[in-house]
């Protein structure tokens, strides 16, 4: 309620600020990398020559890269881009590019020069042609050097690298981001909100940012794990947004906000055991729903109906797709029953000292060709859940197995035609767990590993077990 009370759409007008470039302020520019491997240093190099290429005045912006790797690889890489920044920040600022990452802006297909968007007599195809050359040779020189190493020795602008520990290594420049935590970017908002600073969220009609997100089951889990873990230990320490109301300037609604992010994994637990509820009401001949008989049953089917209409029109509202909201509403379930329980339980012993905090890279997809084989790479398997061997699949996996013996008892047994609302709903949660329905099915990264199937199924049938032993002795 918090959130969505009384909206505000800020509205941008960048062209007021054109004769007012002595007003505009310093701003400071962060980037964070820290596996080499995992992030490529050509995605880093496009992210830093997007925030380089800015419309706002060069001697205005300091951009600050942070490499917990401590990747020479990775100073490499951006030197090399220092030098083709010279080419690229002018290029887009003289003929207004609106696409400011050159893999986008190549790759992607909106460069090929038009003669119906660019004045051909100001040499732009030739020009054009010179920095997408320039750019083809800089992938070439950071992929080279991922191949075969940075080609210099460690002396010099690079002797900071030489015999240096990557996982306890001293800042070479040292910015205002605050480390230690697996979410630094949560930790330093708070941090900076309650000393006081107001912010604006501009939402733009065309998005302003490109997100680079990982793909695939396991890195999606492991990267949100990572973020449920880091807002409990961003939660219970000395910068959590309760104790910023008291000792600093942190307002109570932005306090509230930043609560509504940092208990995301508290609902993990009671929704996981909910989910549990209908099969186990179909199991044991009971009913935790009003019966389809009795009136009050209306109010819950009115409840459910309002708030999938109302989260579907807001997708709607937002220019997104019926299939979209329906695999947002699948995964929200999903995460909520593998990487949210998960990283809500794996907090606890580290909160107690029993265990070591480890920070986890998950892989970005690369992109770094502008020939047409690269979209079908790109787009090959999209849209696929995956699985491996974790046992963060176990939870889901189990629920689909006791929600579909449940189904099966129901019409087996003859479970009472009075009790559709838990028929309902364990219809609901298999539709939710479709992906691992079908990955029951199938083979290899798409397929459900038999290991996870047997933990699955033995723990599916001790619930069952259970629960018939507990109802018989009620």
């Amino acid at each position: 309620m918090n959130v969505k009370w009384n909206p505000l759409q800020y509205r941008t007008y960048p062209q007021h600020l054109l004769n007012r470039g002595v007003e505009l302020p310093p701003v400071d520019l962060f980037v964070t990398t820290a596996d080499p491997v995992l992030e490529p240093p050509i995605i880093t190099v496009n992210t830093v020559l997007s925030l380089l290429a800015l419309d706002y005045p060069a001697h205005k912006l300091a951009c600050y890269v942070s490499d917990d790797a401590a990747s020479p690889l990775t100073f490499y890489s951006l030197m090399e881009a220092s030098e083709f920044a010279k080419l690229w920040v002018p290029f887009c600022k003289k003929h207004d590019i609106q696409v400011r990452a050159p893999f986008m802006y190549f790759f992607g297909g909106d460069g090929e020069p038009n003669a119906d968007t660019h004045d051909i007599s100001m040499g732009f195809p030739q020009e054009w042609e010179n920095i997408k050359n320039e750019y083809e040779q800089l992938c070439n020189r950071i992929e080279e050097a991922v191949q075969k190493g940075v080609p210099c020795d460690l002396t010099g602008e690079f002797a900071d690298f030489s015999g240096i520990n990557r996982r306890n290594h001293p800042s070479i420049v040292k910015v205002g981001l605050i480390y230690g935590s697996n979410t630094e970017d949560v930790l330093t908002g708070i941090s900076i909100h309650a000393r006081g600073w107001r912010s604006v969220y501009p939402d733009l009609d065309s998005p302003a940012f490109l997100g680079c997100a990982s793909t695939g089951g396991p890195i999606i889990m492991t990267q949100i794990m990572r973020w449920i873990t880091g807002f409990q230990e961003t939660l219970f320490s000395t910068r959590s947004p309760i104790l910023a109301i008291v000792t600093a300037k942190l307002q109570f609604r932005q306090s509230l906000g930043y609560l509504y992010i940092l208990l995301w994994g508290h609902c993990s637990l009671p929704e996981f055991c909910y989910a549990l509820l209908p099969a186990y009401s179909i199991f044991t001949n009971t009913h935790f729903l009003p019966m389809v008989s009795e009136p009050a049953i209306f109010i819950l089917v009115a409840l459910f109906i309002i708030h999938n209409v109302y989260t579907l029109l807001e997708y709607i509202k937002c220019g997104l797709s019926i299939r979209a909201w329906w695999n947002n509403m699948r995964m929200s379930r999903i995460t909520n029953s593998t990487a949210c329980l998960f990283g809500f339980l794996s907090f606890f012993p580290k909160f107690l000292g029993f265990s070591e905090n480890v920070f986890e890279v998950t892989p970005k997809d690369q992109v770094t060709s502008i020939q047409g084989a690269s979209v079908e790479e790109l787009d090959n398997g999209r849209g696929q859940f995956t699985f491996n061997e974790s046992p963060i699949f176990v939870p889901p996996t189990t629920l689909l197995f006791v929600n579909l013996t449940a189904l099966a008892m129901a019409f087996l047994d003859g479970y009472s035609w009075l009790g559709l609302g838990e028929i309902f709903c364990s219809v609901w949660i298999v539709l939710t767990f479709l992906p691992f329905l079908k990955g029951l099915f199938q083979k290899g990264k798409y397929g459900v590993p038999w290991s996870t199937i047997w933990k699955s199924a033995s723990l599916a049938f001790l619930f069952l077990y259970f629960s018939r032993q507990w109802a018989s002795k009620g």
